[in-house]
């Protein structure tokens, strides 16, 4: 599924055995190969993975982190009236 800046998103990640939900909103859509624009967190930043070989996306996150989430794992939120 492809996504636009500025549409909200949630995902789910684990780490030390705890799933979390973690949301927020699309800052940049990454092309295959390429690696983001955006600073991302330290956390994130400092991790030792390739560029994707499929679009993908940076969101800034609820908490203030810049996360670059598997873009498989993303779900989008549906607007209702």
């Amino acid at each position: 599924m492809s996504y636009n800046v500025g549409i909200r998103v949630y995902w789910y990640s684990q780490g030390g055995g705890n799933l979390k939900r973690k949301e927020g909103l699309i800052l940049e859509a990454v092309p295959a190969g390429f690696w983001p624009k955006t600073a991302l967190s330290k956390h994130v930043a400092g991790r030792k993975s390739g560029t994707r070989n499929h679009e993908s996306y940076v969101v800034l996150a609820d908490n203030g982190e810049k996360y670059w989430p598997i873009a498989s794992k993303l779900n989008a939120f549906i607007a209702t009236v």
